[in-house]
């Protein structure tokens, strides 16, 4: 039996000289990991979608991104080739970009993101005016609580 050492190192985030998060440098601006960009499908294969993400006017080229297939949204099995035409405008939140300035995309979770800020919006929408966070349904309790009134 051999013993080794094991090194435990901080996450990411904690350090000190850990590198930036990755950006890519389009014609008109900066593509970088949070943002949601729209783009027309190119290329369909088995393991996802390729998207020409169009950050400048016509005539320019762009970049291309990948969603996997596991983060389109779709169930397990289903024809990428008939629910994503060539030519179909997608819009996708970019998960990560690697040293290679490959992109990575996803439309789960940018759905994740919108319904986040939707719930947001109406969990404060009532707290304003003084009114309770959510609205009551008629429940029998609500009902017996009426009547003792």
């Amino acid at each position: 039996m051999r013993l080794a050492p094991v090194y435990v190192r901080p996450p990411a985030a904690e350090e000190p000289d850990a590198a930036p998060e990755m950006a890519v440098t389009v014609d008109s601006g900066t593509l970088a990991v949070g943002a949601s960009v729209k783009g027309t499908v190119a290329l369909v294969e088995r393991y996802g979608v390729f998207l020409q993400i169009t950050a400048g006017g016509a005539g320019k080229r762009g970049v291309r991104g990948l969603v996997p297939t596991a983060e389109l949204g779709v169930p397990r099995g289903a024809d990428l080739h008939k629910l994503f035409p060539l030519g179909t405008e997608l819009e996708a939140k970019i998960v990560a970009i690697d040293e290679r300035n490959r992109i990575k995309l996803s439309v789960v979770e940018l759905n994740a993101d919108v319904e986040r800020r939707d719930y947001e919006a109406h969990r404060t929408k009532g707290q304003g005016k003084g009114e309770a966070t959510s609205p009551r349904f008629g429940t029998l309790g609500d009902l017996f609580s009426q009547k003792k009134r």
